[in-house]
């Protein structure tokens, strides 16, 4: 993988499998041998502006095949969990470019009314599950989404995945 850097921040790694594909968008990537950057114009331009022009390159990495499993979900590149975000990239993207993915996780417990005693509950993921299928998980848990709170989120992916409402979430 190759460092990838929007101004001076390091923002992740690239895998180098995509390397080629985006030397071919010199106003959106500058690719050499030791790194990829955002290029020069785009480093003083907004994150609308960086969004915008990274999705051009990803859109059309998506319709080559090289990106699977598109969600239509922005997640936010920052240098860590509370920076301000340098850019909103797909999240199918997050593992190519090797930025930072960020997720709430919330487990569940419940009593054993014969007996009394705690239990914690541990779910399975689905077996058609696209990542990690029949494995062991959490009650709850998905992604952080740019600009959504993660108390926000929690409550977003408890209704969603577990149809658990919104004053018990």
């Amino acid at each position: 993988s190759l460092p990838f850097y929007v101004g001076s921040a390091l923002a992740g790694r690239v895998s180098t499998n995509i390397v080629p594909n985006l030397a071919e968008h010199p106003t959106v990537f500058e690719v050499t041998d030791d790194a990829v950057r955002l290029a020069s114009p785009l480093v003083e331009a907004s994150v609308d502006e960086r969004t915008t022009a990274v999705a051009t390159v990803t859109s059309a990495l998506r319709e080559r095949g090289v990106v699977r499993g598109w969600r239509d979900e922005l997640l936010a590149v920052s240098t860590a969990f509370d920076a301000p975000a340098v850019l909103l990239l797909e999240r199918a993207c997050v593992p190519l470019f090797g930025v930072a993915g960020y997720g709430v996780h919330v487990n569940g417990w419940s009593i054993e009314p014969a007996t009394g005693a705690a239990w914690l509950w541990v779910a399975t993921r689905s077996a058609s599950k696209q990542t990690w299928p029949s494995m062991l998980d959490h009650l709850v848990a998905g992604a952080q989404p740019a600009g959504l709170a993660p108390s926000e989120n929690v409550i977003k992916e408890a209704a969603e995945e577990a149809g658990v409402p919104e004053e018990l979430a």
